[in-house]
């Protein structure tokens, strides 16, 4: 019986240390930036009967650049988006905001932007940002470069 007892003591024990440690790897980490972002989607419908579908976005992009004292810089740059599908029509229309931060802790605006585009890329090797506007009736989309 004591056998049984003491090990069912050990057990706890050991779940008891092992939780213990977990809790506190878990609250040594320290958060540096958050932000979040709300999503949407809508489907509307024109008085004459065209439809609509309407998307909102929020996104995140992380950019690294390497120094050449062998160190990096963070730079994230966030994006607000709203576009609009035409259904029963050729078409695409929208809208993005953008700002861009830098630092360990993403704590300095660089700065900022918004326009008429369709959709945003961050070039994954060179510091630079894209956006581009769909257009209409088999256009190709126009890009801008910044």
């Amino acid at each position: 019986m004591k056998t049984k007892k003491i090990v069912r003591t050990s057990k706890a024990l050991t779940l008891f240390i092992v939780l213990a440690a977990i809790a506190a790897l878990a609250s040594t980490s320290e958060l540096l930036y958050e932000s979040s972002g709300v999503s949407s989607f809508k489907l509307t419908q024109n008085p004459d009967g065209a439809r609509i579908a309407t998307k909102s976005s929020q996104d995140y992009k992380m950019y690294r650049k390497y120094t050449q004292q062998g160190g990096e810089e963070l730079f994230l740059v966030s994006s607000a988006k709203t576009v609009q599908e035409f259904l029963d029509a050729e078409g695409i229309a929208g809208s993005i905001s953008w700002s861009v931060r830098k630092g360990p802790r993403l704590e300095q605006v660089l700065w900022g932007k918004s326009e008429q585009a369709t959709e945003l890329n961050v070039h994954g090797s060179q510091p630079v940002i894209v956006s581009g506007l769909g257009g209409c009736c088999a256009e190709l989309t126009g890009y801008r470069l910044f």
